[in-house]
């Protein structure tokens, strides 16, 4: 699939694990500069938590058999979701240029790792939908992209505190990463946390405990409604003509 670079920068990588024992693994560009960010026409705009630039990325270690990453998006009254579109990336020493996977989307009446903590975790699966995505770039050469997936009409009727995210292989599909926007420093913005699960481990962990710069998932939902809440494409912000 042909992709137009939407923005452009020099990106450096730095990829890391938080213990040598942990599942996860991280990049991150230096000074969470953002980079090229590949998008078509369908993957502009929507509802989304990140601020349309991408300074890192969110995966595991080559021995995981599986693993997931969701964040949480609100949908509003009568946005009926029609599309996703989900930001991807790989390392330099990857398995290839596609990946398949599962977009997943779940209910948040599970409970986290603490049970005494209540509810509002990931939890029931409301759907699941199989997508591939093909020339998938490098995060120190091209940057990353976003790729779109059709939902079917029975994911439309989704409505409020819903978390939506990918599942994958990583033992398959080596060096693969979700991207995410970061930012270093004290900052106002909030943390729209990325919640991670590798089987058979019964709950959700965060994220952004490992990984303070970390703010949101490039992962966006599209309706066949507008929002004033929804991300402004305006030209010359990063994955904007």
């Amino acid at each position: 699939m042909k992709r137009r670079i939407l923005a452009a920068g020099v990106l450096g990588v730095l990829a890391h694990a938080a213990a040598a024992q942990s599942p996860w693994r991280f990049l991150e560009t230096p000074a969470a500069r953002g980079g090229p960010v590949l998008a078509t026409a369908t993957c502009q705009g929507g509802l989304r938590n990140d601020d349309g630039s991408f300074e890192g990325a969110v995966g595991y270690a080559n021995a995981v058999e599986l693993g997931s990453y969701v964040m949480a998006l609100h949908i509003p009254q009568g946005f009926r979701p029609v599309r996703a579109c989900i930001c991807w990336t790989r390392g330099p020493f990857n398995s290839g240029p596609a990946i398949d996977f599962d977009l997943v989307f779940y209910a948040n009446d599970g409970f986290g790792p603490d049970p005494e903590g209540g509810r509002g975790y990931p939890g029931t699966e409301l759907g699941r939908v199989r997508a591939r995505a093909e020339d998938v770039p490098e995060f120190n050469v091209d940057g990353v992209a976003m790729y779109a997936v059709s939902l079917p009409p029975g994911l439309a009727e989704l409505r409020d505190h819903i978390f939506v995210g990918a599942e994958w292989e990583p033992f398959v599909h080596r060096q693969f990463f979700l991207c995410n926007d970061a930012e270093i420093g004290s900052s106002l913005r909030p943390v729209h946390e990325a919640w991670s699960n590798v089987p058979p481990e019964p709950y959700w962990y965060p994220t952004s405990p490992q990984r303070p710069t970390y703010r949101a998932l490039g992962t966006v939902l599209y309706g066949d409604a507008v929002y004033p809440g929804d991300f402004e494409c305006a030209s010359g912000r990063p994955g904007c003509p």
